[in-house]
């Protein structure tokens, strides 16, 4: 008979709001994957972009949403998540330097970068798959206005971001273990 543990509840306060189990799981410890169905709730934009190293942008709104997980062979994994925002929406605001502007000749980008000088979003939806491996595949489709652009008509935007997360874990886990390296030596 495999262990098995029990989750009648769980719940941590995280981005100015929380995230918990729906529902109560079982965890086989023998088992090849274990998950669950995470709920996200009150998630400040804010708070989330504020971890981003581009200290351009800025974004104010709350999200909510489920992220199904799975634990296989010590691997996260996040299948047909799905985070969106709260009404009324919110504002998203890209200041991209001058360089990057110089950089992106693409008037298309150009047009991009202005509208969201000043977003407003009325609808922001966000697809979150994350298998295994580390391959991150992020689908966002965001809907509003920019008031100072084209007498404020409204605009879609839908990007696709896939990366592997894998390199950027791994530097982490580095830089974890050579800080930690650094404080022995000075104890």
């Amino acid at each position: 008979l495999a262990p098995e543990l029990d989750i009648l509840a769980f719940s941590a306060e995280i981005f100015g709001g929380k995230v918990f189990l729906e529902t109560p799981a079982t965890w086989n410890f023998f088992a090849h994957s274990n998950g669950a169905s995470l709920q996200v709730e009150g998630w400040e934009l804010a708070q989330i972009v504020a971890l981003q190293q581009n200290q351009h942008i800025e974004a104010q709104g709350t999200i909510q949403g489920t992220l199904p997980i799975a634990l296989s062979d010590g691997r996260l994994a996040v299948s047909k998540g799905y985070l969106n925002a709260l009404p009324p929406g919110g504002t998203i605001r890209y200041n991209s330097s001058d360089t990057a502007r110089n950089l992106h000749n693409n008037k298309q980008l150009g047009l991009a970068m202005d509208l969201l000088s000043d977003f407003r979003y009325e609808t922001l939806k966000s697809e979150v798959d994350l298998d295994d491996q580390g391959n991150l595949v992020l689908g966002l489709s965001l809907g509003g206005r920019n008031p100072g652009h084209h007498g404020g008509q409204e605009v879609r935007f839908n990007i696709m971001v896939e990366q592997n997360l894998d390199p950027l874990l791994q530097s982490l886990r580095l830089s974890d273990t050579l800080s930690q390296r650094i404080e022995n030596r000075l104890r």
